[in-house]
């Protein structure tokens, strides 16, 4: 095996171990997949290889820390799906009212 295959082979398995967190947050499901194709590839040549590391395949997901308002989005949310539900309620129960 030449270098370049094992430092892409270690580089791969110590890259594939950080695909769940990272120090500014969770890593999407697509680059999770990403990274299992590329560590399932590993015969693939090394130019694609390399090609697919230099390519922005990542997006970011802010843990709820990171954003400042979190907790007012957080609230914001809660409260729109609980007067969804009290209002489709409140049609359920206005309309067994309705004498048949």
């Amino acid at each position: 095996m030449s270098l370049m295959r094992v430092m892409y082979l270690v580089g791969t398995l110590c890259f594939s171990k950080a695909h769940h967190m990272t120090f500014l947050g969770t890593l999407s499901y697509a680059f999770s997949r990403s990274m299992k194709t590329m560590c399932k590839s590993f015969f693939c040549s090394l130019y694609l290889s390399i090609n697919c590391r230099i390519k922005k395949i990542a997006s970011m997901v802010d843990l709820p820390g990171m954003n400042p308002n979190w907790f007012w989005v957080t609230l914001v949310t809660l409260l729109r799906r609980c007067s969804i539900t009290l209002s489709q309620n409140f049609i359920v129960w206005l309309i067994s009212l309705i004498p048949r």
